[in-house]
């Protein structure tokens, strides 16, 4: 799980119509005391849980997941 994603304050959650495994969950997130928006994808099935995709503070996606 993302770090900043404790106490952050949730903007908005819903799917995706692109394929992602279990249809996706999607979060978009503000942390404490920031004014930047960031997003994760989670992927999931029977099995567990897991981030399909995570903004950082530039908006792109982190490689290191």
């Amino acid at each position: 799980m993302p770090v900043g994603l404790v106490g952050a304050r949730i903007v908005a959650v819903g799917t995706s119509s692109e394929r992602i495994e279990g249809g996706g969950l999607i979060i978009d997130y503000v942390r404490p005391r920031e004014d930047k928006k960031r997003r994760v994808v989670f992927g999931f099935n029977e099995v567990g849980m897991w981030v399909e995709y995570h903004s950082n503070q530039d908006g792109v996606p982190k490689c290191d997941l």
